[in-house]
């Protein structure tokens, strides 16, 4: 589970609240540790770099077949048991691969958090994946006419400057509040959509 506190999900919380009093948007905030699991990729790392030890051993002196079978399989247990973890599991993950699958994720959590549902379809999810360093406003098609692009990606450089500066969580408060007057102009009070959704951030 992300390493948020009690504060930091009501700072969260209050932010996605103001910002809702003043649209009909429906605004979830959703935020999740890794969003893929990559550690077969990991083990897959160790075994093709542990099947390279028998050969660099016997470059350097003749060993006994033993010798570089037991020392091939110690490698592959330390490697395989230090690539499965974050953060060094992520050294041998293409960032571009990574970034896809981050990408892929979000979207699995727009649908099954029904944000495709809200009224006048106008749900904006903000979905932050700490491992990856991935963040994404996703904005459902009631929105897409009305507020510019431009938005969200500025909103998401708020957030990663914000977040250097002061932590994730300053900078998921920061993207809500530079969305929070484009949706106020795009989908003002008053038209259909509201509040139906918790305001709590969503942990995974």
């Amino acid at each position: 589970m992300p390493n948020l506190s009690e504060a930091d999900l009501a700072r969260i919380e209050a932010a996605v609240e103001e910002a809702e009093k003043a649209t009909a948007a429906e605004i979830v905030c959703v935020v999740t540790k890794q969003s893929e699991d990559f550690r077969l990729l990991g083990v897959a790392w160790a075994a093709v770099l542990s099947l390279a030890v028998p050969w660099v051993l016997l470059l350097a002196t003749p060993w006994p077949v033993t010798a570089l079978l037991v020392s091939q399989m110690v490698v592959f247990l330390l490697l395989a048991l230090l690539l499965t973890q974050t953060p060094a599991l992520l050294w041998v993950v293409p960032k571009g691969w990574a970034r896809r699958e981050a990408a892929q994720a979000a979207r699995e959590q727009f649908l099954l958090h029904g944000m495709h549902r809200s009224p006048e379809r106008m749900g904006v999810m903000l979905y932050v994946s700490l491992a990856e360093h991935y963040a994404e406003i996703l904005a459902d098609v009631g929105l897409e006419d009305r507020v510019d692009a431009s938005v969200w990606r500025d909103a998401i450089d708020a957030l990663a400057t914000a977040a250097k500066a002061g932590g994730v969580t300053d900078g998921i408060v920061a993207a809500i509040e530079h969305c929070a007057p484009a949706l106020a102009v795009a989908a003002p009070v008053g038209e259909e959509g509201g509040n139906g959704l918790s305001n709590r951030p969503i942990i995974i």
